[in-house]
């Protein structure tokens, strides 16, 4: 990745973060799907994308390069064609979002000849799949510039606050320091874990399971399936846990009980023991709105042919979590009384 150039006055070096994911172990792009009420009016998307952020911010408009002597990365200023990169994919290629994207996740790098940034258009779906370089943000402000893009004043407002909270709250947490205590407690476990890790490398070995990849797992053909959960059921069974319990101990607990069902369903007489990892060989988002949250899993369809299943074994275990929790509520109501 990269075209191989000579450092120049204006050239900004990448941040040590930059450097790791545009290494070909960890190249990492972002895609955001965005799907719209009605059709895509193209040429409105293109006049809103040449006033927005993404022509004005230096990342964005800038070329990744490496010194052909060093192999140091930088960022040099280039002249922005909107053209390039903005794609309007007909409707014989794509007929699904979700594959198209399954497609993206192994498809080639982003082309270095240009800012590492693509806009895909699927009019067929109503829907928009921005596709960032990692190296150019993470996924935060990836939302907050296309909250700018397609919000209204109101929620451009709300984005600026909220940054501008941040950088309230930050020197309040430097501000609070540590006990001698809980400086030795953190060395402690780290260098506990540290060493657990190091053994557990060099000694134990993962069982394989019917989920277990192979080599260039990471490149393996991808299909993607939706699981829906509300956030009411979710709230019900994080309240029957534990007074602190989150929601990512739910859904721990979810992905846990639903991941091992899969595998009961795949393989029942397979033994149960001996899995300290449960979710392997799995990527997976979260995105929530109107009370609804929905969890995209991506897999390897050579593994996992038919995640359709593997999202229903995930919908099932909040169910199953859900109706024991209101079960033992009763029950303790009915010893209260």
């Amino acid at each position: 990745m990269g075209y191989f150039s000579r450092l120049e006055k204006d050239d900004e070096p990448l941040t040590p973060v930059g450097r790791l994911f545009s290494r070909r172990e960890l190249y990492q792009v972002m895609n955001c799907a965005v799907t719209t009420a009605g059709p895509v009016d193209v040429p409105a998307l293109k006049a809103e994308l040449a006033s927005s952020a993404f022509t004005r911010l230096p990342r964005f408009t800038s070329l990744f390069l490496r010194h052909p002597r060093t192999g140091r990365e930088y960022w040099r200023k280039t002249s922005l064609v909107l053209d390039r990169h903005v794609k309007v994919i007909d409707e014989d290629v794509c007929t699904d979002v979700n594959d198209y994207l399954a497609d993206l996740a192994v498809s080639c790098p982003l082309p270095a000849d240009k800012p590492l940034w693509e806009v895909h258009i699927l009019p067929a779906q109503s829907c928009v799949v921005f596709r960032v370089h990692h190296s150019l943000g993470d996924g935060v402000s990836l939302m907050s510039l296309l909250g700018s893009l397609f919000g209204d004043i109101n929620n451009i407002k709300t984005t600026k606050s909220t940054v501008a909270s941040r950088k309230a709250i930050k020197p309040a947490l430097t501000s609070k320091k540590k006990s001698v205590w809980e400086l030795v407690k953190m060395a402690w476990f780290s260098l506990f874990y540290v060493l657990e890790f190091i053994l557990r490398c060099l000694w134990v070995k993962d069982q394989k399971t019917v989920v277990t990849g192979g080599d260039g797992v990471q490149l393996w053909p991808r299909k993607l399936a939706t699981a829906s959960f509300t956030l009411e059921d979710m709230n019900i069974v994080k309240r029957s846990v534990l007074p602190n319990a989150t929601i990512n101990d739910v859904m721990l607990g979810v992905l846990s009980s639903g991941l091992s069902e899969y595998m009961d369903i795949l393989s029942p007489n397979a033994t149960k023991e001996g899995q300290r990892i449960t979710v392997v060989a799995i990527t997976i988002h979260m995105l929530s709105y109107a009370g609804k949250a929905e969890m995209q899993i991506l897999v390897a369809k050579d593994i996992i042919p038919d995640p359709d299943v593997l999202a229903r074994c995930f919908e099932d275990a909040l169910q199953r979590m859900k109706k024991s929790a209101i079960t033992t509520s009763e029950a303790y109501e009915k010893l209260l009384c």
